[in-house]
């Protein structure tokens, strides 16, 4: 529909005209908002549940939408998008399973440098690549946490 960088992925909850809800995200040009999007003259919208299946919905059968904020679907409990089953701190820094102590800090700190809010604070990012960077920021420091933790332990 779009190429990636003239589009956002908006991530909503739709009620149709039967009562049924449909969660999941629209794809929107940079510059359109939802209500622009909903009131297109074409007959279907394209969208993506939560299970990551596609769907075209008929615009007449709509009968409101809602933008979910992510950071409330998250803290509630329910996640919009699927994430990894396994953690595994050494694939979280790049590092193999058998890498020496020594090269824990410096993997960390180039994927702190790489994952920083900091670092991106004056572009205006869509609200889910924002949560992406945080999450991936606090996934890098507990990684670390944990590998250097381990280390700290055996050395006692």
């Amino acid at each position: 529909m779009f190429n990636e960088n003239s589009s956002i992925r908006m991530p909503v909850t739709l009620t149709l005209v039967n009562g049924d809800t449909v969660s999941g995200v629209l794809v929107l040009a940079r510059v359109q908002k939802l209500l622009e999007v909903l009131n297109k003259p074409e007959a279907f919208l394209e969208m993506e549940t939560r299970e990551g299946k596609q769907m075209m919905i008929a615009r007449t059968s709509v009968l409101s939408a809602e933008p979910l904020d992510e950071r409330k679907t998250a803290a509630a409990g329910t996640q919009l998008f699927r994430k990894p089953e396994r953690y595994d701190p050494h694939a979280i820094l790049g590092l193999d399973a058998n890498a020496p102590e020594s090269a824990i800090r410096p993997a960390y700190l180039e994927k702190v440098k790489h994952y920083h809010p900091d670092q991106f604070a004056a572009h205006p990012l869509p609200p889910e690549v924002v949560h992406y960077l945080e999450e991936m920021f606090i996934l890098v420091q507990r990684a670390y946490n944990d590998l250097a933790g381990r280390t700290k332990k055996s050395a006692a």
